[in-house]
């Protein structure tokens, strides 16, 4: 389904002591949040994640794909810690058969970050500008689409949070921003080795099918395939 057009959200919100936070979200232009946000809210609590928009700590951030997350945090910005997560949720072809479809299941497994790993993702970041990319809608010449990846950044400190998505960066061509999404993922998938630990996590996982991002899903031991009809 096309996504509508988004444009950022900003919200005053009160943290426990009483210290203001700018949360910026983008919205459809209805003012309802996009389902990027709702599904990644939704995902926060099933994984048992913090709820970034209430940290106090002085810098928190994650880098979402469709499939995996990475935590990185630091309470004393000098330690960092990290967690990398893969989730998914079962995948029934013959789900909307009944007028009573069951909730499809929702796995995940998180893993620690190493410390000193945890820093070098976060040094990475930082000094590829990644927080400094804007809504991917003020971005001059982001095409969008329906197919491809999507990958989310979220980022707090005590005063301020954002939400942003950005749908397959490695297509954009002549994007700046673009390039440095993309370069970021690439270096995640190196440094952690997210394609294995992904394997790993759904060979692990009761035999069956499920999404594996975009429209495709895979089941044990068998290559990804798009779903029927799409």
């Amino acid at each position: 389904m096309k996504r509508l057009l988004t444009f950022a959200f900003f919200l005053i919100g009160h943290l426990s002591y009483g210290q203001t936070k700018s949360i910026q979200v983008p919205v459809y232009r209805e003012k309802d949040t996009t389902l990027w946000y709702i599904w990644t809210k939704e995902n926060i609590q099933k994984i048992g994640l913090q709820d970034l928009t209430t940290t106090t700590q002085p810098l928190h951030f994650r880098f979402w794909t469709e499939r995996q997350v990475i935590d990185i945090w630091t309470a004393d910005n000098k330690t960092f810690e990290g967690k990398f997560i893969s989730y998914t949720k079962e995948y029934d072809p013959d789900k909307y058969k009944t007028n009573k479809p069951k909730p499809e299941k929702f796995f995940s497994k998180v893993d620690d970050i190493d410390t000193a790993v945890a820093r070098q993702i976060y040094e990475f970041a930082y000094n590829q500008r990644l927080f400094e990319v804007p809504f991917q809608d003020s971005i001059k010449g982001w095409s969008n689409g329906t197919d491809g990846d999507t990958y989310l950044v979220e980022f707090a400190t005590p005063t301020n949070y954002s939400f942003k998505d950005y749908w397959t960066p490695q297509i954009q061509k002549g994007i700046s921003e673009a390039a440095i999404i993309d370069t970021v993922y690439k270096y995640l998938k190196v440094t952690l080795n997210i394609n294995n630990a992904w394997a790993t996590f759904i060979k692990g996982l009761p035999k069956g099918c499920y999404h594996a991002g975009s429209l495709f899903i895979t089941c044990n031991d068998k290559k990804p395939k798009k779903k029927n009809g799409s």
